[in-house]
């Protein structure tokens, strides 16, 4: 994912499926270029009336595609490139692709 990527996803929601209860906040830091992802859901115990909860969160920090194309050359890659990208800037697109041959 790019930073805009990471940033487009910054967003809360609380959704109900079969039973189970999910709370999902995924929040963006843009001067850390880090975006943490928490999720708690509450589902049924079983053989009870109550529920158990659990709990999980994920950083990922936005990287520059500049300095990961450099990286990739640097560490001897060759023909580096950058696909499926539609923007011509690839830090706009919201993913970035590339393939690399040694």
């Amino acid at each position: 994912m790019t930073s805009a990527g990471l940033s487009r996803m910054d967003q809360q929601s609380v959704q109900e499926r079969a039973g189970t209860t999910l709370i999902v906040a995924i929040v963006w830091d843009p001067k850390e270029r880090r975006s943490t992802l928490k999720v708690t859901s509450f589902a049924p115990a079983a053989g009870s009336e109550h529920f158990e909860r659990a709990s999980e969160t994920i950083a990922e920090w936005g990287q520059r595609a500049a300095e990961v194309l450099e990286r990739a050359r640097r560490a001897g890659f060759a023909r580096v490139e950058r696909v499926w990208g539609s923007a011509e800037d690839p830090e706009a697109d919201d993913r970035l692709t590339i393939v690399a041959r040694r």
